[in-house]
């Protein structure tokens, strides 16, 4: 008898709180066929007519929550779960032991996977799903009333029907419960009803199924009954539109809820032409009574000044496009006057510099366009002779002189040692536009040096030189006896004459002329006067050897900075895809330093995407539409390595080199860098597989 009344008040105190003394870790309802078909997998209640599946604070953080995690994230968690029924402990803000079972029971009856973490999926799930799933009450009976069925029995259930009904009778939602022997506690789901619905009936009820499979009560009914709505409170604004002189160019009104509002100007709402000149943005607030403040806005507009956009064309004489730009004129006259840097450098402009455009109140400009007209500057080859005082040609070269002035120098490097300028140094040669230069060619005269002779020549060359020497001496007594016997050891410090005197006039007047004189005579002289001579000037020449050729070329042509056409480009040493192409030289886009053209090629210096710099051409495509490249004028002196040397395409960051050339490779010094004295761009006949190659050489290795 004792254990019966023990038994009632137990039930008597889960029926009346079972919300707040349910276990923490309550074991999943009993299944029959399937997980969902069972109370604690479908119905989904709330615990309070209040209360609805939408989160208890607004816009909760999705932020990952752990075990011994704290804070505010954690707190709107716990009160979350709590009134969904999973949390019976205290909020505290500490993701205790406690926290953690009630995420595991969550998971579980929620078909989530069960790991006690609140991740993303979980907590849009427990914030924002309105099929979330309360956490359902069972009441299991003493073991004494209710002994562990055998492992072979079925369990038992009961479907009991749930009705949403209106307090006018109307049906609002219906649902079948599963639900296993033993006491259940369901709850109504706000979520089940259309919004302004309150409950009016309980909202909880507890459905016990007896052993055998019969449900009490049979059905359960939640009645709500639809809210009286109130009207949100609103207040109208005026927006004035108006000009610097306060006139009206629209008025609008607004209807703004209670609160703070921003009001943004609409320039769809002005004329066009007209410009904002205050503020874009203004706060209204409006009270719980409807009053705003301000009760009125105005947003201040400008007319703006009538411009048009008047093209600029730079041509040349045969019509190509040099240049295009535009200016935005506003009315009045403008003068426009032309700007010499869009053009290629060497350009002349023909006409007035200056042009007048007009511009009326309608914006019409008077001309519509200005066109400015360039004269390509015009070339000359100028023929260069060095040549000595009897008019044999030491050196020739051509320079192509461009129009205007220009001075040409003689370099004494280009004749043989020891001749000696007697002509002036420098040649002004003017090249006029039609290209014809005065003085059409330069020539520079050179003195021979003395040559030596040897002393004993007086004595033999009187008597056997005026038969024998017809012939034979025709060649060698132009140079080796003229001047050379007044003093032969003067000379012989520059040039050494020993090889040329010694050998080849004694050698062939000495066989052909007389017999007699000349055996005396060419063995005395030759024997002691040729050691004394070359020993003495062939020492001399080595310790100041024979000065270097000076190097002249012109300077690389200054850059103008360009963004090629998309794409990608193939970039080789030289104008030209046959052109030895250093690995990986591929332009893929960026700004570029441009140089100018040649035969089709576009000599560019970019950058590498690992940092470096190269210089070389790319195909003349690649050139925007209103970019003009100018012609490179590049030197052609001929040079020999005289020791090994490294070509690179990098005189910028002195990346690695391209090639090492031997001693002795023949080169041709193209150009130097203005601003950069160390390297000098020149170009390789047979670089790599009979390639030709252009690049950089320091200008110690080649001096």
């Amino acid at each position: 008898m004792d254990l019966v009344k023990t038994l009632l008040v137990y039930m008597a105190v889960l029926l009346t709180s079972s919300t707040a003394m349910s276990p923490a870790l309550t074991p999943m309802p009993q299944v029959t066929a399937a997980p969902t078909a069972v109370v604690t997998a479908t119905p989904t209640l709330t615990i309070s007519p209040t209360m609805s599946p939408a989160p208890a604070t607004a816009s909760p953080a999705i932020t990952t929550l752990y075990v011994g995690d704290r804070g505010q994230n954690v707190r709107t968690m716990q009160t979350r779960l709590r009134e969904l029924g999973y949390l019976t402990g205290k909020v505290d803000g500490i993701f205790g032991q406690q926290t953690l079972r009630a995420v595991e029971r969550f998971q579980a009856y929620n078909d989530l996977k069960v790991d006690g973490i609140a991740g993303q999926q979980t907590l849009n799930k427990l914030y924002f799903d309105r099929d979330v799933v309360f956490a359902p009450v069972d009441v299991t009976p003493p073991p004494t009333l209710a002994p562990t069925p055998s492992p072979t029995r079925a369990p038992v259930t009961a479907s009991v029907p749930v009705y949403y009904l209106s307090t006018t009778g109307e049906r609002l939602f219906t649902e079948v419960l599963t639900l296993s022997q033993g006491s259940t506690t369901l709850r109504a789901n706000q979520a089940r009803v259309p919004t302004g619905y309150a409950l009016v009936s309980a909202s909880q009820v507890t459905v016990t199924v007896s052993e055998s499979g019969v449900p009490n009560p049979g059905s359960v009914t939640f009645t709500y009954a639809r809210q009286a709505t109130t009207p949100p409170v609103t207040a109208q604004v005026t927006v004035n539109y108006l000009d610097e002189n306060n006139k009206l160019l629209h008025r609008a009104t607004l209807t703004l809820p209670q609160g703070r509002s921003t009001v943004t100007a609409n320039d769809a709402l002005v004329p066009s032409g007209y410009t904002l000149t205050s503020v874009r943005n203004i706060q209204v607030t409006v009270s719980a009574n409807g009053v705003a403040t301000p009760a009125s806005l105005s947003f201040v507009y400008k007319k703006a000044a009538v411009s048009v956009m008047v093209p600029i064309n730079y041509l040349d004489t045969q019509g190509k496009v040099l240049y295009t730009d535009q200016m935005n004129l506003t009315t009045g006259s403008h003068p426009v006057i032309a700007n010499d840097g869009y053009v290629p450098a060497g350009y002349t402009l023909v006409g007035a510099n200056t042009q007048t455009v007009n511009v009326d109140a309608q914006g019409n400009a008077t001309p519509p366009a200005i066109t400015f007209t360039y004269r390509a500057p015009a070339f000359a080859d100028v023929p260069v002779f060095y040549q000595n005082e009897e008019g044999v040609l030491l050196h020739q070269e051509v320079q192509r002189l461009s129009e205007g002035t220009t001075t040409i120098r003689a370099v004494q490097a280009l004749v043989p040692e020891g001749h000696v300028l007697q002509s002036p140094e420098e040649v002004a040669v003017s090249v006029n536009s039609d290209g014809v230069a005065t003085p059409p060619s330069v020539t520079f005269v050179y003195k021979a040096p003395p040559v030596a002779t040897q002393a004993p020549t007086e004595a033999p060359t009187e008597a056997p030189t005026e038969a024998p020497t017809q012939a034979p001496t025709e060649a060698p007594t132009e140079a080796p006896t003229e001047a050379p016997t007044e003093a032969p050891t003067e000379a012989p410090t520059e040039v050494p004459p020993t090889e040329t005197p010694t050998e080849a006039p004694t050698e062939a007047p000495t066989e052909a002329p007389t017999e007699a004189p000349t055996e005396a005579p060419t063995e005395e002289p030759t024997e002691e006067p040729t050691e004394e001579p070359t020993e003495e000037p062939t020492e001399e020449p080595t310790e100041e050897p024979t000065p270097a050729p000076e190097i002249q070329v012109p300077d690389l042509p200054a850059y103008q900075t360009v963004r090629f056409m998309d794409g990608a480009y193939q970039v080789y040493t030289g104008p030209g895809d046959t052109w030895y192409q250093a690995p990986d030289a591929l332009l893929t886009g960026g700004d570029c330093r441009l140089y100018g053209s040649e035969n089709g090629w576009l000599l560019i210096g970019y950058g590498t995407p690992q940092g470096g710099y190269r210089i070389g051409y790319i195909t003349q495509e690649a050139l925007p539409e209103g970019i003009t490249a100018q012609p490179l004028s590049l030197g052609s002196q001929a040079w020999t390595l005289p020791g090994p040397a490294s070509l690179r395409d990098d005189p910028v960051m002195d990346g690695p080199p391209l090639l090492n050339l031997p001693e002795g490779t023949p080169l041709t010094l193209l150009a130097a860098i203005p601003d950069d004295p160390r390297y000098l761009y020149v170009e390789v006949a047979n670089a790599q597989g009979n390639q030709p190659a252009r690049g950089f050489i320091l200008r110690s290795e080649l001096e």
